[in-house]
């Protein structure tokens, strides 16, 4: 492994953060290294981008200074977090990190299932398409994006909800929905509504 514990993982005396992929963990850990006086540089290679996002399993195994350690993550409602990655793969491609044909609409990057198509990917231990489940192990501790950030904030003693790093503006995440997109987002991730309390867009 050619990269240090503290260029991949945040993590305080007793806990260590999961990040799963567009819930909001680039601010998170942003502002946790600039107020623990950690140098972030923020040249990240391609590579280092996909490592942030590893399980706590293979943390575990490669850093075993993480053992013992509480994880963390955030969670997020999954129909906004869908309309987020469509706009990040459309930012990346703009960037020259993919080269993957774009989707030609919202409605074909959901139900082509286009982020089971990424390339990329066989390296790590996720994928893009993988539901938020699949990063939580048991006894994981987990706060929802949208309502339990003060909580996540007083646990690690550490303010993040006045800035939002990395953050997209794209409008009302609703306004991409059509009552057929609703039904296949909640199809393909009803684990994550279920186990994170998401209620189902009726």
């Amino acid at each position: 492994m050619n990269y240090k514990l503290d260029d991949l993982f945040v993590y305080g005396d007793t806990w260590a953060f999961t990040h799963i992929p567009k819930n909001a963990g680039a601010n998170f850990k942003l502002r946790w290294r600039q107020q623990n006086n950690i140098r972030d540089n923020r040249n990240y290679t391609l590579e280092q981008r996909m490592l942030f996002h590893q399980p706590a399993k293979w943390a575990r195994l490669n850093y075993p200074e993480l053992t013992g350690k509480q994880f963390i993550a955030i969670t997020r409602n999954p129909y906004s977090r869908m309309v987020d990655w469509f706009v990040f793969i459309e930012q990346i491609h703009a960037w020259g990190w993919t080269k993957d044909p774009l989707a030609k609409s919202f409605e074909e990057f959901v139900k082509e299932d286009y982020l089971s198509r990424l390339s990329g990917f066989e390296q790590f231990a996720w994928k893009p398409q993988d539901p938020q489940v699949n990063w939580v192990e048991q006894n994981m501790k987990t706060f929802r994006m949208e309502d339990q950030l003060e909580e996540l904030e007083e646990y690690v003693q550490c303010k993040f909800k006045d800035t939002r790093f990395n953050s997209m503006n794209y409008g009302d995440w609703r306004e991409y929905y059509t009552d057929e997109l609703r039904h296949f987002v909640w199809n393909r991730y009803s684990e994550d509504f279920i186990k994170f309390g998401y209620e189902k867009w009726t």
